[in-house]
């Protein structure tokens, strides 16, 4: 007799099958002829692991469908409904897997009155559509042309050239250097030396020469304390509430309410002045139509287009704000990773922001055509600014520069215009959107021409509160375990519990019975042979 001691055991039945059964003690009564069917049970055994953990299984179904005493047709139906409800959940399941692997956004109203003193009123950058003080041009050529150019009408002629093109140029207008290209190549490279982002500088209009009567919120401000001189893609201009430029860096450190904010809607709580065309200091060959433009922007933006305004108005711009917010959800990279991405370009020193990168996009381009960028158009980074040989290269690629395509425009834009910039830029997760309203009254003709050409200007909130949107996934990784567990539960009756169980029965329990088992069938082989030995030793006696 063979002794067992275990907490699960089997046992050899009266027909001489081995069934599994717990308690303390196994006791075979081990004839040759019970080893040998120990032996052939094997599936019999594995079947009696089976039908407990099928009994135990908590997933609807499945004890009927592997039930020992069942009708073959009752068997039959339960195998089809099961599978028919396994196969829905599968396909309902692949469709939302699907769904949430495109990552589909929603965008919903988060705030209906944020007050508008929660937000920063908009950068305003007033640049004159003529932009240099043309009082100062002689001057600039003794400033920045060398003794024995000044001289030289040809050097002194192609100077103005590239003076006069640059009082108006804004980015996308380099037709403007047609002159150049007619020009020889080695008296440009003769000029080469020649930084005109610093005669641009130089002869761009100071504040005290087109500013007065300045107020914000009904106080009466010197114009040049609040405005300050900044470059954009639009040249070098004023700006007011900037932190573009040195002067409003140095504001905002002991100012710590710098960009400032409004604190109500009306014209009596935003910014008022007058800007002074001063067209009889405009450059002599220049005829174009007079006036400003008028960049709103969101601080940390470099640039925005601009609102024209003609002059001998008096203009009102009202603004309405809108905030826009992303939440972590909608991040496709992880911050780490952003700024390093080519769909989170940002220009030099700057934060990422939709309009930054779109800057940066068209400064590549001009890299890409030109080998060369405007250094009077950007902050100052790594690439090598264009000289004067270089401007015949801006005017040939100009019809390239004046678009460029954003997401979702290819159908629109390429169809029509094959080599246009493309520029991949998203939205940065909060930014702010100003949406204005122009309101123009035109001045009699007395009264502009003793003014001398003024424009009155007034910027302020239409309305005390904005709308904020927020925009998000709709479905997230919650939402999708939820839908999981939902379908899983509804179709088949299964949960995580299941899921723990069906592993456990695979990795735990399976294997553990295993190792019991073989090590039962090793201990019978040994007592088999012990029992044909002893059989030998009684044969061979009887013998003798």
């Amino acid at each position: 007799m063979l002794v067992h001691e275990d907490y699960k055991h089997f046992r050899v039945t009266p027909n001489n099958k081995l069934q599994h059964f717990p308690g303390n003690t196994l006791k075979l009564h081990t004839t040759p002829k019970t080893v040998n069917k120990f032996e052939q049970d094997y599936w019999q055994y594995f079947r009696c692991i089976v039908d407990e953990f099928v009994g135990n299984f908590t997933m609807h179904g499945v004890d009927r469908i592997f039930k020992r005493k069942l009708n073959k047709y009752k068997r039959i139906t339960w195998i089809f409904g099961f599978s028919v409800c396994l196969m829905v959940c599968i396909y309902v399941s692949c469709q939302v897997a699907f769904k949430y692997h495109t990552k589909p956004l929603v965008t919903v109203v988060s705030k209906t009155h944020l007050p508008v003193f929660q937000i920063p009123f908009p950068e305003v950058t007033i640049c004159n559509k003529n932009r240099f003080n043309w009082q100062r041009f002689e001057r600039a050529k003794e400033m920045f042309l060398k003794p024995e150019h000044q001289t030289n009408p040809e050097y002194q002629e192609i100077f103005m050239e590239v003076v006069n093109a640059y009082d108006t140029l804004i980015f996308g207008k380099f037709y403007k250097f047609e002159n150049l290209t007619k020009v020889p190549p080695s008296m440009l490279k003769e000029l080469n030396y020649v930084n005109f982002s610093l005669v641009s500088e130089f002869m761009a209009w100071k504040c005290h020469e087109i500013f007065t009567d300045c107020l914000w919120i009904d106080d009466d401000y010197d114009c040049c304390e609040i405005f300050f001189m900044r470059n954009s893609q639009m040249g070098t201009c004023l700006a007011f509430n900037t932190i573009e430029s040195p002067e409003g860096v140095e504001k905002q450190k002991l100012d710590s309410f710098w960009p400032w904010r409004s604190k109500g809607q009306g014209d009596e709580n935003g910014l008022m002045l007058k800007v002074h065309l001063r067209e009889y200091e405009h450059s002599p060959m220049r005829r174009n139509k007079k006036g400003i433009l008028v960049m709103l922007a969101e601080p940390y933006v470099w640039f925005n287009y601009p609102i024209e305004v003609n002059t001998h108005t008096r203009t009102s711009v009202s603004i309405t704000a809108i905030l826009h917010n992303f939440d972590n959800y909608t991040r496709i990279f992880s911050p780490r990773d952003e700024l390093n991405s080519k769909y989170y370009k940002s220009l030099a020193g700057h934060r990422y922001m939709f309009e930054n990168c779109q800057a940066e996009c068209q400064q590549e381009y001009l890299i890409r055509f030109c080998n060369c960028t405007l250094s009077l158009f950007y902050p100052a980074g790594q690439h090598r600014p264009c000289k004067l040989v270089d401007y015949p290269c801006l005017f040939y690629h100009n019809d390239k520069l004046q678009y460029f395509e954003q997401i979702g425009e290819s159908k629109y834009v390429s169809e029509y215009f094959p080599d246009v910039m493309k520029c991949t830029c998203y939205y940065n997760c909060k930014s702010l959107t100003y949406i204005t309203k122009v309101t123009t009254a035109y001045m009699n003709n007395m009264e502009a021409e003793f003014n001398n050409s003024y424009i009155d200007l007034s910027l302020f909130y239409q309305q005390e509160f904005i709308v904020a949107f927020l925009t998000t996934v709709l479905y997230t990784w919650t939402d999708l375990m939820a839908s999981f567990g939902g379908l899983a539960g509804l179709c088949i009756g299964c949960s995580l519990i299941s899921l723990v169980e069906f592993a456990y029965f695979f990795l735990v329990d399976i294997p553990r019975k295993t190792m019991l088992y073989y090590k039962m069938k090793k201990r019978l082989r040994l007592h088999r042979k012990s029992c044909n030995i002893r059989a030998d030793i009684v044969e061979n006696i009887l013998r003798s």
